[in-house]
């Protein structure tokens, strides 16, 4: 009698175990990712409320594009949770743009720090999980 094998493991389905295929996120990576998504929540507050309390008519492409940066950092950090690598590019990209955007509308460099410490701690705690991006796909 054949039975299904699992194209992972080449264990019969029956057989697999449901932990098998589990990957360990972990406290501190687990932890930055639910800050990222409340950091995106709280910039897209902030943006709304700062426009509102300013004339931001001369800029109001701005105003979209850091709402739009803050949604796909709050996808990508999803995407990240759940082992995607497109989450890890996504979110690369939206810190790039968000640099840009932050120096073009306050000029201070120390915008740059405040989005790639994210980044790096990202790209640190992620260091030894590589290869499990990817698998879920």
């Amino acid at each position: 009698m054949n039975l299904p094998l699992c194209p992972k493991s080449f264990e019969p389905v029956h057989q697999m175990s449901k932990t098998s295929h589990q990957i360990e996120r972990g406290f501190w990576l687990s932890l930055v990712l639910i800050l990222i998504m409340i950091h995106s929540i709280f910039t897209i507050w902030f943006v709304y409320n700062a426009q509102q309390a300013s004339d931001a008519t001369s800029t109001p492409w701005l105003i979209g594009a850091l709402v739009l940066v803050a949604i796909a950092k709050f996808i990508a950090a999803i995407a990240i949770w759940n082992w995607k690598k497109w989450g890890l590019y996504m979110f690369a990209v939206s810190v790039v743009v968000s640099v840009i955007l932050g120096l073009i509308l306050t000029g201070w460099w120390l915008i740059v720090f405040n989005e790639v410490l994210p980044l790096a701690i990202l790209g640190w705690l992620i260091r030894d999980k590589w290869p499990n991006f990817g698998i879920n796909t």
